[in-house]
């Protein structure tokens, strides 16, 4: 490693400096080397983001993909890279579409867990310039590994929910849902669950966006799925006080896959979120009561709680 960050430092690296920067990047795949990281190489990446090299564009996404994994998991190397104030050439790179994907990847990787580095990204301006990159297009990799970054930035994190909310991050979301397909709508729909739990003014913009044919495909492709659990959460959310919402929810096919879910998971938090959805569709409800048929059949063997949840608000015909 400090061979390596020798040649970066002095600037022998020459026409070979990403091979060294994706050197590096691979090393720090260990926790180990993660640990040797520290303030020199730091420097040496950051600088690589700015530096009139042969290969400029090429230096910075190497550079960005190395510092990506030397802060994965790891608080100490995350701190060095906010104390070099390394934030501020990484959100400018979200403005260059061929190093916007590993720019958001190490940033990302960055505020992960870190409240310190969120609060200093979203100081810097850091979510309006996320988000723009998923308006520029929603369908690429770059919008995917924004849509990580988000949901890094907003886990357990109320005052970045509302910054996200409030730079029109749920339509934006919402869009890239519509517009593209799995990964990136499981993406964009995790965000929206984090949102959801945070924010009630979030919950109102979701419910009244066009997203719910969406969440239903996105609910049937794997009932296993985190983002069969994220949209359970979002169905959940907004059908509590709606009734608008359960009737065309249920219309599009949305209790089958929630039911699926019982089936698929039934020891796991995913099961307890959509039994909640299926409460929600249902409370008050008797169409969709009767549209269920038996949604707790896939628990009874094995998780009474969850089955008491469910039919709690209502007898089944």
């Amino acid at each position: 490693m400090d061979s390596l960050v020798d040649l970066l430092g002095e600037g022998n690296a020459g026409s070979n400096v990403e091979l060294v920067s994706m050197a590096i990047s691979n090393l720090c795949a260990s926790s180990l080397n993660r640990k040797a990281f520290g303030s020199r190489c730091v420097n040496s990446l950051l600088s690589l983001l700015t530096a009139e090299v042969e290969n400029k564009t090429g230096a910075a996404r190497c550079a960005c993909l190395a510092l990506a994994s030397a802060c994965q998991n790891s608080p100490e190397n995350q701190e060095v890279v906010r104390s070099y104030r390394g934030l501020q050439p990484l959100l400018d790179l979200l403005d260059k579409d061929s190093v916007a994907g590993p720019s958001a990847q190490a940033l990302s990787s960055i505020c992960r867990n870190n409240q310190r580095c969120q609060s200093d990204l979203m100081y810097y301006g850091g979510t309006k310039s996320l988000l723009k990159v998923i308006d520029r297009d929603p369908t690429t990799a770059a919008a995917l590994h924004v849509a990580q970054a988000l949901a890094s930035l907003c886990e357990d994190n109320p005052s970045a929910c509302e910054s996200i909310r409030s730079t029109g991050g749920v339509s934006t979301l919402v869009n890239m849902l519509n517009s593209a397909g799995h990964p990136s709508g499981s993406q964009a729909i995790r965000v929206l669950s984090l949102l959801c739990r945070q924010s009630d003014a979030s919950v109102e913009e979701i419910r009244q966006a066009e997203a719910k044919q969406s969440m239903v495909s996105l609910l049937s492709v794997n009932p296993a799925a985190p983002a069969a659990e994220a949209v359970a959460i979002v169905i959940a959310a907004t059908c509590s006080k709606d009734n608008e919402n359960r009737v065309q929810l249920a219309a599009i096919g949305a209790v089958p896959p929630l039911v699926a879910i019982l089936h698929a998971v039934p020891d796991e938090p995913a099961a307890g979120e959509a039994c909640r959805a299926l409460k929600a569709l249902c409370v008050d409800n008797y169409d969709n009561q009767r549209h269920t048929e038996d949604p707790a059949s896939g628990l009874r063997l094995r998780s009474e709680h969850f089955v008491a949840e469910i039919l709690g608000p209502f007898s089944l015909p």
